[in-house]
C-alpha cells in the first residue's frame, strides 16, 4: 500500500468514521485498494472502498477531496 493511500485511509478513519447507514454498526474494513468509479460521459474518480463487517454495505470515498483534508 502506498504512503498516499495510507494517509488517505487514516483521514477517512478519523474524519468519516460513522455507523453503517444500513445496520448502524460501526466496524469497517478495507480501504487498502484504489478503485476507479466511472459514470457515462464523466471522468473517472479514484475511490477507496470500505465494507461494513456486519452487513456488507460498501461505502466509497473519493480520493481527491480527502487529499486536501487538514488534520
Amino acid at each position: 500500500m502506498s504512503t498516499t493511500v495510507d494517509a488517505i485511509r487514516a483521514a477517512v478513519n478519523v474524519k468519516a468514521h460513522g455507523p453503517c447507514p444500513m445496520c448502524a454498526q460501526d466496524v469497517w474494513v478495507g480501504g487498502d485498494r484504489l478503485s476507479e468509479v466511472t459514470a457515462a460521459g464523466e471522468p473517472s474518480i479514484q475511490a477507496l472502498p470500505f465494507v461494513c463487517t456486519n452487513c456488507g454495505f460498501v461505502r466509497l470515498h473519493a480520493i481527491q477531496p480527502l487529499e486536501t483534508i487538514d488534520d
